[in-house]
C-alpha cells in the first residue's frame, strides 16, 4: 500500500472511529468464538474453553491498542483528546481560563509594543541631504596649485560660526583604511564625518 493511500486511510479512520471500533470488537469476538468452539470440540468445558482461547489469543486490550496505533494518526487523536479535555476543564473553572487569557493578551500586547517601538527607533531611515539645496565647500591651496585641498579643522569651525546663508554646515573626509581580522586584510573606503552629519 502506498504511503499516500495509507495516510488517507488513517485520516478517514479519524472520522469513523465508532464504526471501526465496533468492527474490531466483532472481529475479535469471532476469533475467540472459533477458538472456543475448537476447544469445546476437544472436550473442554465451556468456561475452560473460553479461558484457554483468551490465553492463546493474548491480551485483547493490547491487541486493540496495536490495531488503533496502526490505523490512526496518533498526533491528531492526541490533539483532539487534549482539546476535549481542555474544553471540559474550561467548563469547570472558567475564571482561571479567563485570567490566563487576559495574562497572555497583556504579555503579547506588551511585547508587540516594545518591539514596534524598538523597530521604529532603531530602523529609522537616515535623513539624506536634499541634493538640490546642498553645497560642497573646499579649501584652495594656491601655493601647491590645488583647487580642492583638505580643509583644516580650524577653518571648518570658523566657516560654521560665520555662515549665514546655510541652515547647517557639516564636515566629511573620505579616506581608505585596511581592515584586518582572522581573514585576509581588506582595503575599504571610510568617511569620517562631524557629529551633526546625520
Amino acid at each position: 500500500m502506498s504511503r499516500l493511500r495509507a495516510f488517507l486511510c488513517r485520516l478517514t479512520a479519524l472520522f469513523s472511529r465508532r464504526r471501526l471500533e465496533a468492527e474490531l470488537a466483532e472481529e475479535i469476538e469471532s476469533h475467540l468464538a472459533l477458538s472456543i468452539d475448537e476447544n469445546i470440540r476437544r472436550g473442554m468445558p465451556p468456561g475452560d474453553a473460553r479461558r484457554e482461547a483468551l490465553r492463546c489469543f493474548g491480551g485483547v486490550e493490547q491487541m486493540k491498542e496495536v490495531y488503533r496505533d496502526r490505523r490512526s494518526l496518533s498526533f491528531f487523536e492526541t490533539l483532539w483528546q487534549d482539546l476535549r479535555q481542555g474544553q471540559r476543564n474550561l467548563r469547570r473553572s472558567p475564571m482561571v481560563w479567563a485570567l490566563a487569557v487576559v495574562t497572555l493578551a497583556a504579555g503579547l500586547g506588551a511585547n508587540a509594543t516594545v518591539f514596534t517601538t524598538a523597530r521604529a527607533i532603531l530602523s529609522r531611515p537616515i535623513e539624506i541631504f536634499d541634493q538640490r539645496r546642498t553645497v560642497v565647500l573646499y579649501s584652495v591651496n594656491e601655493r601647491q596649485g590645488l583647487k580642492r585641498s583638505r580643509t583644516s579643522r580650524d577653518d571648518y569651525l570658523a566657516w560654521r560660526e560665520r555662515a549665514q546663508s546655510f541652515d547647517r554646515m557639516v564636515a566629511c573626509f573620505s579616506t581608505t583604511r585596511v581592515f584586518a581580522g582572522q581573514a585576509e586584510p581588506e582595503s575599504r573606503s571610510v568617511v569620517r564625518v562631524s557629529p551633526d552629519y546625520f
